[in-house]
């Protein structure tokens, strides 16, 4: 159903492109997605096996993620699969979770894309069908931090830290009832 949808769009004359993980899509044949190449959507395999890159093999993208003309993202699994859907008799249901983003932070995930989509397909994604100015329309304050494997696993943790601990002061009672 999404493959028809994007391929509908397609046909409509929108851009698509659609960044998959090689190793994490790999038992997707690559034959359903012939229609919608054939109605000009643009289809890539993020990091696929090479012989000269096999040791960086496991850096994968985990990258749930969907952006709208540069307007709305959603960001999260859709869990498309039957054991989302149906489970089995000896196995619970799986559950995900997907949100929607508006405002200032789409077009931070809109690069967390054109990162994924400059190593898949080596073109870069600019200009304002990309990246529309969009003021914040919102009262929430969001932050989008961008990792990978190769980056280290602290490093996300610590661009957090940083960022939240020039605004957070607890009161010394807060700091008690811690144990510090």
């Amino acid at each position: 159903q999404v493959i028809a949808a994007l391929t509908e769009r397609a046909r409509a004359g929108v851009r698509v492109n659609l960044n998959l993980d090689a190793l994490g899509s790999l038992t997707m044949p690559k034959y359903r997605f012939r229609e919608l190449r054939q109605a000009g959507g643009n289809v890539q395999w993020y990091h696929q096996m090479r012989w000269y890159s096999w040791p960086r093999y496991n850096n994968r993208t985990h990258r749930e993620l969907t952006v709208i003309d540069g307007r709305v993202a959603f960001l999260g699994g859709a869990g498309f699969s039957d054991q989302w859907i149906y489970g089995k008799s000896s196995q619970p249901r799986w559950r995900d979770t997907m949100f929607r983003v508006r405002g200032d932070s789409v077009a931070s995930l809109q690069g967390t894309f054109a990162e994924n989509w400059v190593q898949s397909a080596h073109e870069l994604l600019t200009g304002k069908d990309y990246f529309p100015f969009e003021s914040s329309s919102g009262k929430t304050l969001a932050m989008v931090v961008n990792s990978s494997p190769s980056m280290g696993g602290s490093t996300p943790a610590r661009i957090l830290f940083q960022a939240l601990v020039g605004w957070c002061a607890p009161s010394k009672s807060a700091v008690c009832k811690c144990g510090y």
